[in-house]
């Protein structure tokens, strides 16, 4: 492991900016940055493709002066994250697994995550982050690309097996229920500045509560998919938002 970037105990190769450590002969790293006090700090890329496999691809601004060993390094360790969720569920993913599925030391893990509920959190939030819906200027069409998305993701077997099963140990584990808080908070920020935008527009009515038209919105759709194991195609998703929209929308709105 590297030191503020000079000093190794279980490492060699070792960049400014970049925590490494080995593993079967394997040198990896996996900060983006130091802060000023030379501690390793990391950044968030947005998705893992496939949910499988490959390095996470992040927005330009995430990927602008990221050191490529570091991406790489950092997609394979939060891809092991995701593969072991899937293999024996969210309750029973260890660092010592996700080590050794990765080839990264431990101690990598511990440095730049700090514990093993921030690691799964990460990989979660990378793994789960919904494309913010695009502002075309009319609420009824960034709600229903935003819905989409939604429903994609629960549509995918590996990724909704992944979700009930955060579900499931967040009721045991009070800091993957902090994980999961944490993410669906994220999640609920996204709806809300769609939301908000088209209230601005004066498509919504101003008294509209917008909190509570989140649930009305997602949850049918999480409903659908989670509960009773449907498909939510796209004609479901016209309807529902329709039919959402038309008690909350302006008069002259749509």
């Amino acid at each position: 492991m590297s030191e503020g970037g000079n000093r190794t105990t279980e490492g060699t190769a070792t960049t400014t900016g970049m925590t490494t450590g080995t593993t079967t002969g394997t040198t990896t790293g996996t900060t983006t940055g130091t802060t000023s006090g030379g501690a390793a700090m990391t950044t968030h890329p947005r998705r893992v493709h496939g949910g499988r496999q490959g390095a996470p691809s992040g927005t330009p601004e995430e990927s602008d002066g990221l050191d490529p060993r570091v991406a790489r390094t950092r997609g394979r360790v939060l891809s092991a994250v995701i593969e072991l969720i899937g293999e024996v569920g969210f309750g029973r993913v260890s660092m010592e697994a996700v080590a050794a599925r990765a080839q990264v030391a431990r101690s990598t893990l511990y440095r730049n995550w700090g514990d093993l509920a921030t690691l799964l959190g990460d990989a979660l939030q990378v793994q789960l982050q919904a494309a913010v819906a695009p502002d075309t200027g009319d609420l009824r069409s960034d709600l229903l690309a935003a819905l989409r998305t939604a429903a994609g993701f629960l549509q995918d077997r590996d990724l909704r097996s992944m979700v009930l099963s955060m579900l499931a140990e967040s009721l045991r584990d009070p800091e993957v229920g902090r994980v999961h808080r944490e993410l669906e908070a994220r999640r609920r920020e996204r709806f809300r500045g769609v939301l908000a935008r088209g209230q601005r527009r004066g498509e919504l009515l101003e008294d509209v509560d917008l909190d509570v038209l989140i649930d009305d919105l997602v949850a049918p759709v999480f409903h659908r998919a989670l509960l009773l194991g449907e498909d939510v195609d796209d004609m479901f998703l016209v309807w529902h938002l329709d039919r959402t929209l038309d008690r909350t929308r302006q008069p002259h709105a749509g």
